[in-house]
């Protein structure tokens, strides 16, 4: 095994080993409880350690970006261990001491620069034991066109979707196979669905499902899995409603216990817009810039499906539209001077330029390709821009990039079409929500047209303007302020879900079972037309300690403030000062609410010294490599466990320092363990 295909295996790998070896999986259990177009979901994994040493063990497991962990426990051997966010250093520096002193101890984290694959690491787990880890995320669904000829898709009204996935392989994610001797265990699922809409249908392309439904309205049901799933492809669930379009308005009562962010009272709004194509634009004074990923890792089948979604793209366009075509790697290239006139002539240039597109230009270097476009004055006045881009993702300058997006946001509006099966989700939603835009990913097995045109009808539907949420709500009868969250509304799309968030804080006096009526109106305009849905406000018909719509709600407010963080210039005295205030709120939401962010860790540790510890040996060979984090190359080797050095962090405890004092001060009444 290469040292580059140690990044690259998902699943439980022993790393004081050389070369490192991967642990067999014996069950991976997962259950759902999916409200509207949100899921909360709550995975368990069930490993051994079978060899005849104390090992320290890595688990890497990609979710989307848009995903919010908030809890993580372990349970190793008779050791239970529960873990909690902690600022990330600090976290990083209380494992490292406890693997030294003998405790066992693990930590989970995103990674630095690509916040959709989090990262779970075990140490001092004994020969023999077994290893139950269990972590719970909230994510929220995406919709997909579908092709109603299909049979399982006949009894629909509309040809969308809503998609619930997760991770079924735990294998490679850019190439290093895991051989199937080693997927020998099966998924379970459960799910529990909430849909204000009414349940039409619960489909799959590979699994059957048990659906039962609970009420006469079809709106809650509960599914299962006819059989077990091997663990060979990514796992889908197609949830179709009988009314996608109704405003849905659920509230979810705060812990009183728990208080802070936690404790208030979270009202969710989720809406699905629809407009009809024929009210879509005809291209009048629009700009449309396809900027496209011709670096070495779009070859084969990526630059192959770019070339037909451009294809696709231009033989699409509205008549009085202006086109340009932006290729990037490691340098960037334009093939016009400036956007043109959707001419037969300008038409033909393009096409031929198309056919002949190869993935030869190097780098991934986005940054400098969208600044370009981003120079080039308007071509005529009223007129607009819309930027396409369509890539794998992997750029490792992503702060950069979405700075620059968040920047010019007012300037131009910007799409992302991901594509590939390892396509990076962080890259893709992080431009399309700093440019205002949509993201759509289109897999290798996906229907390219439905996906490319999707983000076509995005471009050139109406604008909607003056959107705005009202919230009329009152808790035991007293109208009390809201927090929105986002503080800016996400833009609306027809055929793309938008959810925005009302926090209530608890008031003094509150009755120990509040209750939290009113309404919800959305108002927006579209083709010089006011539109206004109105939604009662209700409290969720379940209680859910696991309160998964706060922590939804949080992630939301963090990826806000992770992209005002990215647009800040380091070398602007007064930005770096804004970046640490910054920083530092994502730090303290992170804490309250326990939902991970880049700044912070989850870690646990097992208060307990294991017997007889001897300390692991070395593997009998080191490497290095070199990382970039945010923007830094920082090189990492083996320590002497056998592990990165640097796990993820912008930096690294200086070799020798004191970390801590002696008795493990750090771990006590930090409540980062339970016996």
């Amino acid at each position: 095994m290469t040292t580059d295909e140690i990044g690259k295996i998902f699943g439980l790998v022993i790393c004081n080993k050389w070369p490192p070896e991967t642990v067999a999986l014996n069950k991976y259990d997962a259950n759902a409880v999916i409200i509207n177009n949100n899921a909360d979901v709550t995975c368990k994994f069930l490993y051994e350690n079978t060899t005849s040493e104390l090992i320290e063990a890595e688990f890497v497991f990609p979710l989307e970006s848009t995903a919010a962990v908030y809890h993580l426990e372990a349970v190793i051997g008779k050791k239970h261990l529960v873990a909690n966010c902690r600022e990330r250093i600090e976290a990083e520096a209380t494992y490292s001491e406890a693997l030294e002193t003998g405790h066992t101890a693990f930590m989970m984290q995103e990674d630095f620069n690509m916040s959709d694959t989090f990262k779970m690491k075990l140490g001092n787990i004994p020969a023999g034991d077994k290893i139950e880890l269990t972590f719970k995320y909230v994510i929220p669904l995406y919709l997909r066109e579908v092709d109603i000829s299909l049979d399982r898709f006949t009894s629909l009204k509309e040809p969308f979707v809503s998609i619930f996935s997760m991770p079924g392989k735990i294998g490679a994610r850019y190439g290093a196979n895991v051989p199937a001797s080693k997927l020998a265990a099966k998924m379970d699922f459960t799910a529990e669905i909430y849909a204000a809409g009414g349940i039409l249908s619960v489909t799959s392309a590979h699994h059957k499902f048990n659906v039962d439904y609970l009420d006469d309205t079809k709106s809650h049901a509960k599914v299962s899995l006819s059989n077990t799933v091997d663990l060979v492809n990514d796992f889908e669930m197609e949830i179709a409603l009988e009314n996608p379009h109704v405003l849905a308005s659920p509230c979810e009562i705060g812990s009183s216990t728990k208080g802070g962010f936690l404790g208030m009272h979270c009202v969710t709004a989720s809406f699905l817009p629809s407009i009809t194509q024929a009210q879509a634009s005809d291209g009048d004074k629009c700009e449309i810039i396809f900027v496209l990923d011709r670096s070495g890792s779009m070859s084969g089948s990526r630059i192959q499906k770019s070339k037909e979604a451009l294809l696709l793209f231009l033989k699409s366009l509205p008549k009085k539209c202006r086109f340009q075509i932006v290729s990037f790697g490691s340098s960037f290239s334009s093939l016009f001077p400036q956007p043109v006139d959707y001419t037969e002539d300008n038409l033909k240039q393009a096409l031929d330029h198309q056919a002949n597109l190869e993935a030869n230009m190097g780098g991934t270097e986005l940054y400098p390709a969208l600044k370009s476009v981003y120079d080039t004055p308007i071509t005529g006045e009223g007129w607009y821009r819309q930027i396409i881009v369509l890539t794998d993702g992997e750029i490792f300058s992503q702060d950069m990039v979405i700075g620059l997006v968040t920047k010019n946001q007012s300037n131009a509006r910007l799409f992302a079409i991901g594509l590939g099966n390892e396509v990076s989700t962080s890259l893709i939603w992080g431009i399309a929500r700093a440019g205002r835009g949509t993201a759509t990913f289109i897999r290798d097995n996906d229907n390219l047209r439905a996906g490319a045109l999707s983000v076509l009808k995005a471009t050139l539907q109406p604008m909607f303007k003056n959107v705005s949420l009202k919230w009329d709500v009152k808790v035991d009868g007293k109208a009390l302020e809201i927090l929105t969250v986002p503080s800016h509304l996400p833009p609306l799309f027809s055929g793309h879900y938008m959810t925005a968030f009302g926090l209530i804080a608890s008031s003094e006096g509150e009755s120990k079972n509040p209750k939290v009526e009113g309404t919800l109106t959305l108002s927006y305009e579209a083709n010089n037309e006011v539109h206004t849905q109105t939604s009662p406000v209700q409290s969720l018909p379940v209680e859910h300690e696991n309160l998964g719509l706060h922590r939804l709600a949080a992630k939301a407010q963090l990826l806000e403030l992770v992209d005002k963080y990215s647009s800040l210039e380091e070398k602007v005295e007064e930005d770096k000062k804004k970046a640490e205030e910054v920083r530092q709120q994502i730090v303290d939401i992170s804490v309250n609410t326990n939902v991970i962010s880049r700044f912070t860790t989850f870690i646990g540790v097992n208060p307990d010294k294991i017997e007889n510890f001897v300390k692991p040996q070395p593997p009998p060979m080191c490497f290095s490599s070199v990382l970039d984090f945010g923007g830094v190359a920082a090189m990492s080797t083996f320590t002497q466990r056998g592990c990165f050095a640097a796990f993820g962090s912008p930096a690294a405890p200086a070799q020798g320092a004191v970390l801590f004092g002696p008795g493990m001060k750090m771990f006590r009444g930090k409540r980062m363990c339970k016996k």
